[in-house]
């Protein structure tokens, strides 16, 4: 298991911190006791922590749209990587409409 050094990170204050996480992510804690001697042995880790999920983190990037015949396109982009879905049932709502026209027609992808 690889841990995350926070001390250099944060303000401590007492006996309590809060702690930037991202969602959907399992966390386990421990904490070492240090001062000008040295640090302590870790605490055992805590029981886990599981974040609740979020709206994704990130916009899909590097879309493409490619004239397939003068009545269809394909629509393309880069797939968020899965630290950005922040949840479970990721999926994409690819939207278009014509020009001057206010309303949108949408279809949604499932990712596998």
């Amino acid at each position: 298991i690889a841990w995350t050094d926070l001390f250099k990170e944060l303000l401590i204050s007492g006996t309590r911190i809060t702690l930037p996480l991202s969602p959907w992510i399992d966390y386990t804690f421990r904490v070492i006791a240090t001062g000008k001697n040295g640090d302590s042995e870790p605490s055992e880790p805590s029981e886990l922590y599981e974040t609740p999920p979020a709206p994704p983190g990130r916009i899909p990037e590097e879309i493409t749209v490619t004239g397939l015949s003068p009545t269809a396109f394909s629509v393309s982009w880069k797939p968020l990587p899965l630290v950005d879905h922040n949840g479970p049932d990721l999926c994409y709502r690819v939207s278009w409409r014509r020009q001057n026209e206010t309303c949108w027609s949408a279809s949604l992808w499932k990712t596998s």
